[in-house]
């Protein structure tokens, strides 16, 4: 099994491959309010309505997002528009 980590930017986000053609990526909240434009309140309040993707927690202090479920919700958010 290979395990690489690797820092994407500043600690804004982790990669993680495993023998898998598949990259997982870890974002902080603040990447997340990056990419969707809503507020730290925002993120939380559509996460318990259920119209958001759940965080994974880390560690006991730490929680963060995959990259790739923040993105398909923008992505639905886009297709809504139209």
């Amino acid at each position: 099994m290979k395990i690489s980590l690797t820092s994407k930017t500043t600690r804004d986000a982790v990669n993680l491959s495993v023998d898998c053609p598949r990259q997982i990526v870890f974002l902080r909240r603040r990447s997340v309010e990056a990419i969707t434009g809503l507020s730290r309140s925002g993120i939380y309040a559509k996460m318990a309505d259920g119209t958001f993707p759940k965080c994974v927690r880390i560690s006991t202090k730490s929680v963060r997002w995959l990259e790739g479920e923040v993105l398909s919700w923008c992505e639905k958010k886009i297709k809504e528009r139209r």
